[in-house]
């Protein structure tokens, strides 16, 4: 696999949309066919998602030296270039691979946030004995009033913190769900 940075032209057109590239000369080196979404009406099979990928080079020349896409993408705004596949025009592998790489990382996220919670909760509880020693030693609102001030920004910073827990949770549900629906679909393909 290549390092190699992509490009996916997103084809809105009704028809396919072709480019040339060409060399210095003038001659034609390359055609790229730029085919718009395409699903077999008879099995509904998606023959095209309307996604084509071009490398980076590709890209540049034809963003830089073909009439035509510039017509097709500035102008008339039937060809749009995206950074990244979107998930629904990807193969089911490639969702799975992305939805466990992506999995991994909240994962990572998650036991991250998890390790700051714990170490806050027991800064606070040391916080909370302190209060309560000052609390007992005197009644003096001024000695103690740095520690509450501590406690109230630890309570907060608990909440927050899980707040972002519950969200990441939330989150890698999602992507364990994408996980088996796209497992599901390369399932269902296989069967065919």
């Amino acid at each position: 696999m290549s390092d190699e940075k992509k490009f996916y032209v997103y084809n809105k057109h009704n028809a396919p949309v072709s480019v040339n590239i060409r060399d210095d000369g003038g001659r034609i080196k390359e055609t790229i066919k730029f085919l718009p979404e395409i699903t077999d009406p008879s099995t509904g099979r998606v023959i095209s998602t309307g996604y084509t990928t071009l490398s980076e080079k590709q890209y540049n020349h034809v963003k830089a030296k073909s009439k035509t896409f510039m017509q097709y993408a500035n102008v008339l705004k039937l060809l749009s270039v995206k950074d990244e596949l979107p998930a629904s025009a990807k193969a089911p592998h490639e969702a799975l691979r992305d939805a466990r790489a992506a999995e991994q990382k909240l994962a990572a996220k998650l036991a991250t946030a998890e390790t700051e919670i714990d170490a806050l909760k027991a800064k606070l509880l040391d916080s909370e004995t302190k209060y309560k020693e000052l609390s007992s030693a005197s009644t003096d609102a001024e000695k103690v009033k740095g520690y509450t001030d501590k406690i109230a920004e630890q309570d907060k910073r608990i909440t927050e913190l899980g707040a972002h827990l519950s969200e990441q949770v939330n989150k890698v549900s999602e992507l364990e769900t994408q996980l088996a629906a796209a497992q599901g679909s390369g399932n269902e393909k296989g069967k065919k």
